[in-house]
């Protein structure tokens, strides 16, 4: 029998690996849960009964730092509707009400690194649109859960210094929602 491989935890401690015992696997979490443990992912969300008249519209920009917004969007509606994205509008994104993220490690004094969250606003013009439309609201980063869904197709790390506006409208009365999730962090050199 080998002794226990020992590693370094992140105060310089010796720590022996945690294994499971049907699969032999190496118990660890994932990146985007470590960060709500570090109280470093946030959530803002809006919703409207009626996206025909009052469209749900959450906008914000992006820390012109290292800090990059790993980004996870998910917009629901009650019938047929359309999501938007749009990088970096130049114009529009006025108005509206000021909004905060929730910071997802609910005793944690962090804050976004973020600036101008609103809810509202005017739409954007302008800037590019970002399409992904394989989940079934036309255009759009994510919508419902979709069966073997993962992480890494849906997440979109965003630009630094860059405003960012998520649009859910539709032609009809109908309800819906958007759900943003991110966590922050600078890349690793």
């Amino acid at each position: 029998m080998t002794a226990n491989k020992m590693i370094l935890d992140n105060d310089g401690a010796k720590r022996v690996p945690l294994m499971d015992s049907s699969s032999h696997s190496q118990l660890v979490i994932e990146s985007p849960h470590h960060h709500v443990h570090d109280g470093l992912a946030y959530k803002l969300s809006g919703k409207s009964s009626d996206l025909s008249t009052t469209p749900v519209h959450l906008s914000f920009t992006t820390p012109n730092t290292s800090i990059r917004f790993h980004m996870f969007a998910r917009a629901f509606a009650g019938g047929a509707a359309t999501f938007t994205i749009t990088e970096g509008p130049t114009g529009g994104v006025t108005g509206g009400s000021a909004a905060t993220p929730l910071n997802r490690r609910r005793d944690s004094a962090n804050t976004s690194d973020g600036t101008n969250f609103l809810t509202g606003a005017t739409a954007p013009t302008g800037g590019t649109v970002l399409d992904d439309p394989d989940f079934g609201i036309a255009g759009g980063f994510f919508t419902a859960s979709q069966a073997g869904e993962s992480r890494d197709e849906a997440e979109w790390v965003l630009k630094p210094n860059t405003t960012y506006s998520f649009r859910l409208t539709s032609a009809t009365a109908v309800g819906g929602g958007v759900k943003l999730s991110w966590y922050e962090h600078p890349d690793k050199g």
